[in-house]
């Protein structure tokens, strides 16, 4: 007797959406990430000032955008009018840092599933969990994971969980 053995492929997931194809963190990126067929993303996320999930791998704006400093120390709205794109493209463009729910909607509706890395913001942990956790705790139509290298974000995040 011959046994059919199921053959389950493992589940690619791109990293910052698509970072070598696209500026990480962004809907450029993430969107490009299904278009090529992914079903997984893993984006970084962390609160601006006035407490909004955003994308942001870094605890500055330095590197990914054409501002500097902290983005704890930002509303989302001077952020959202920085330049997310230019730093990959070495020129302007109008790619933005997105919120965190602008990216939950794209995934609904591309039936794609979510690595969501919890962002450590210094000091800020605890609310960052909870305003990530809020707009997330509902939504069953793809799955969400978390991880952090961030043992209180982790802690926060299970307690919710």
């Amino acid at each position: 007797m011959t046994q059919k053995k199921t053959l389950k492929l493992p589940k690619f997931i791109g990293h910052r959406g698509v970072k070598d194809l696209c500026p990480e963190n962004t809907i450029e990126s993430i969107s490009k990430a299904f278009d090529i067929g992914l079903t997984y993303v893993e984006i970084d996320v962390k609160i601006s000032k006035d407490e909004i999930p955003i994308l942001l791998h870094d605890d500055t704006l330095d590197r990914t955008t054409n501002g500097s400093g902290l983005a704890i120390d930002f509303k989302y709205e001077d952020i959202r009018g920085l330049d997310a794109g230019k730093f990959y493209y070495k020129k302007n463009t109008n790619i933005f840092v997105p919120k965190l729910k602008e990216i939950l909607n794209l995934c609904i509706n591309n039936k794609g599933n979510l690595n969501i890395e919890l962002k450590p913001n210094k000091n800020f942990e605890k609310i960052n969990i909870r305003k990530i956790y809020e707009l997330t705790k509902d939504i069953e139509e793809i799955d969400i994971f978390f991880s952090s290298f961030d043992m209180i974000s982790i802690i926060e995040i299970s307690k919710l969980l």
